[in-house]
């Protein structure tokens, strides 16, 4: 049995050796008078990945277990995905949860239920953002003062918190 951790949430992982990916790419269209549009790169998308796992008594109660991930994909929590030997595979969001409820008591309680989940990339948790950019690790000012700014006449000693997009 292998095991999976998504946050604080216990899962058996049921693809021994696989966890399907996805890498995109993102190119904005510019288009041509004459011609196909001339594509520019803008970056890479969040990866994706689709987990397909079981839950069951001995994991907790999977109706619990169930709610819980619904809950946190509602809220848009970021967890951290990671191996039962503690291996940490990175941050991500919950971007859709497939269930099937396998066993059911007479009641309609859940006993088991296979699930795929579809994780999205996120930014590291400990990202600070600053304008609306992400900046890793950076301790980034929100605003310099005057002195903060080196002139070397050079536009790419420039930080990022000084840009400013003027209409």
């Amino acid at each position: 049995m292998t095991m999976l951790y998504l946050g604080d949430i216990k899962l058996e992982h049921l693809a021994i050796a696989s966890m399907p990916g996805t890498r995109t790419w993102e190119y904005a269209a510019h288009k041509v008078i004459e011609g196909i549009p001339v594509l520019q790169l803008t970056g890479r998308d969040s990866d994706t990945y689709t987990l397909n796992v079981r839950v069951h008594p001995a994991l907790g109660v999977p109706g619990t277990i169930i709610q819980t991930l619904k809950d946190a994909g509602d809220a848009g929590e970021v967890m951290v995905l990671q191996t039962g030997a503690g291996e940490q595979l990175g941050s991500f969001v919950l971007a859709s949860l497939d269930v099937n409820r396998s066993w059911t008591t007479e009641t309609g309680q859940v006993l088991a239920a296979e699930l795929s989940l579809r994780l999205k990339e996120h930014p590291p948790i400990d990202v600070e953002f600053n304008a609306g950019i992400a900046i890793s690790g950076a301790n980034t000012p929100a605003t310099a003062e005057p002195e903060d700014i080196l002139d070397t006449g050079d536009p790419a000693d420039v930080p990022l918190s000084q840009i400013v997009r003027s209409a």
